[in-house]
């Protein structure tokens, strides 16, 4: 399956752009979503804040450095420690905790 892991924005960029970029390929309510038509089920979103708030900064840390399969959940979320340095995990699990750019971005 084919993740998408386009080219990262120049600089240094934000945790709302790395998950718009990154992320909403599959984290998405948009029919466009790759994720449901290829599993037939969604994966979470990432609202409300509360939830995202609930499985905290080490589990949304894990998750997205290396995979589903490593915290008990979908072989489907990949791992991203290839793709995303440290300090661009931490501007991410920042945003989809609310601490960074505002609300984390919400399914259209």
């Amino acid at each position: 399956m084919a993740h998408h892991r386009e080219k990262k924005p120049s600089g240094r960029p934000t945790g709302k752009k790395l998950v718009t970029v990154h992320c909403l390929h599959c984290h998405s309510g948009s029919p466009d979503a790759i994720f449901p038509r290829l599993t037939r089920t969604s994966p979470p979103l990432f609202t409300p804040r509360e939830k995202m708030t609930a499985l905290g900064r080490e589990y949304l840390t894990s998750i997205i450095r290396d995979g589903g399969h490593k915290v008990g959940r979908s072989r489907f979320m990949p791992r991203w420690k290839e793709v995303f340095n440290d300090e661009e995990v931490d501007r991410i699990v920042s945003y989809l905790l609310g601490e960074e750019d505002g609300p984390p971005a919400s399914s259209k």
